[in-house]
């Protein structure tokens, strides 16, 4: 019997597959399926399966949350996909969904509000209007008590979940410039700007306190990760990564991702786009990154060194992105995501010190048992799709730029291939002049407006 995978999250030790017409569990050390259960009625909308593609799990693995067409938001057990529990109160199209770190509450964004559920008990949710226009992001603090969002505007919003503060305290202004990337530790809210600006907001009354060096110059901080521990940050750009001591928010030194630096050249580059963002390892010790072709990079957060090139990913090789999306539980494996095509993309279990792809769910074909079902949604950023159309994307994570989807979709319709490879890039300012995009400057250097489509 066929199954049609409509997106995938980690559960533990395992891989949650969702699709059109079950749950399969598959084990991530050596890809046996370890279950398949039936959904519960309604889950699945059988004309529109795609319609749902939202899927975060809990914390300790046990529950998994689904949207579904009709804005319910449905609990599931992870192991017998059992409806647990069915959260309503909203309007439909829920995005950047989040468990809180205790699993104890649930965050999801309705087009511009902030909504948060109680997950032991079947209530309406707390609701947060607080942003101007669509939510993109939700990301909880370390101890539960704070909330970071943030809007396809740029504005960065921190709501007290503690009761002591029930009015979020709105950064826009104060940041000053283009949020690109947001993380939330316990020493602080981390927040890298599309200027090259690393910002350290407190959680506890919203000081902003900016970073005294800036290692990246202008150019567009991609990401800003830090382990479970948060002694140590790592930033990057599409040149390299810095690594900051998170206590003191000192920088440490910096880290050449790249062999080689990118060709000046501009019809040397060529697509996929291999997303430099940067993710922390369970132990907070190592960072891997995708900064080319080469392979993925393994970097020591605490001598600030290279310790692995791993080889290059098998075919076949991505026509649009490649990303590292995070690490498995045990931190002995990276989680890749490779958008393959417009229609397809697949998810990589590679060995973190071998290189060795362990596991590859191909998500355009069925699960074991199952047959070939056609195209469907890519994969996205921690499995789950942030509401874009299918086909190039300038980053998964990008806050920003589902703003602006509908006229990048225009713009895309205007550009030949190649031609938007180098405006992924940022190597071709010409098609962002002829074009006129509202995010990216004209006339200015390559490097320093290569992302602001995020």
């Amino acid at each position: 019997m066929g199954a049609r995978p409509i997106t995938v999250a980690a559960c533990g030790n395992a891989a949650c597959v969702l699709t059109d017409r079950e749950l399969v569990r598959v084990r991530l050390a050596d890809g046996v399926v370890e279950g398949r259960v039936a959904l519960p009625p309604n889950t699945i909308d059988p004309q529109r399966p795609e319609a749902v593609h939202k899927l975060v799990v809990s914390p300790d693995g046990a529950t998994l949350a689904v949207t579904s067409l009709d804005g319910t938001l449905r609990l599931l057990d992870s192991r017998t996909g059992r409806a647990v529990r069915e959260l309503t109160g909203t309007s439909g199209d829920l995005q950047a969904l989040a468990f809180s770190p205790d699993g104890t509450r649930l965050v999801a964004a309705d087009h511009s509000s902030v909504l948060i559920w109680r997950t032991d008990i079947t209530a309406r949710p707390e609701r947060h209007d607080v942003h101007g226009g669509r939510v993109s992001t939700a990301e909880w603090s370390a101890d539960g008590g704070t909330l970071a969002t943030l809007g396809v505007d740029g504005g960065v919003v921190l709501l007290d979940m503690t009761g002591k503060r029930r009015v979020g305290a709105v950064l826009t202004d104060a940041l000053g410039a283009r949020t690109t990337t947001l993380w939330a530790t316990e020493q602080a809210i981390v927040v890298g700007q599309v200027t090259g600006r690393l910002l350290f907001v407190s959680p506890l009354d919203g000081t902003i306190e900016p970073a005294a060096e800036r290692p990246h110059g202008t150019n567009a901080i991609d990401s800003a990760r830090a382990g479970p521990s948060g002694e140590r940050l790592i930033t990057t750009d599409y040149l390299g990564a810095s690594v900051w001591d998170l206590a003191d928010r000192r920088l440490l030194g910096s880290v050449e991702l790249l062999t080689d630096p990118p060709s000046p050249d501009p019809s040397s580059d060529s697509a996929p786009y291999y997303n430099t963002a940067s993710w922390v390892s369970p132990d907070g010790r190592l960072a891997a990154s995708t900064p080319s072709r080469a392979g993925p990079v393994i970097v020591d957060l605490f001598t600030r060194r290279v310790v692995r090139r791993l080889p290059p990913l098998p075919p076949p090789e991505a026509q649009i992105e490649v990303s590292v999306q995070g690490w498995t539980p045990d931190g002995r494996s990276l989680l890749i995501t490779r958008q393959l095509s417009s229609a397809a993309s697949d998810l990589l279990v590679v060995d973190a010190t071998s290189g060795a792809v362990r596991l590859r769910v191909d998500t355009n074909s069925a699960l074991p048992g199952g047959n070939r079902r056609g195209p469907h949604r890519p994969l996205s950023r921690r499995g789950h799709d942030r509401g874009d159309a299918p086909g190039p994307r300038c980053h998964g994570r990008s806050p920003v730029r589902a703003g602006v989807a509908g006229q990048r979709r225009q713009r895309d319709q205007r550009l030949d291939q190649s031609e938007r490879a180098l405006y992924r890039r940022g190597r071709s300012t010409a098609a962002a002049d002829r074009l006129g995009h509202p995010d990216v400057p004209t006339g200015r250097d390559p490097a320093a407006a290569r992302r602001q489509c995020r």
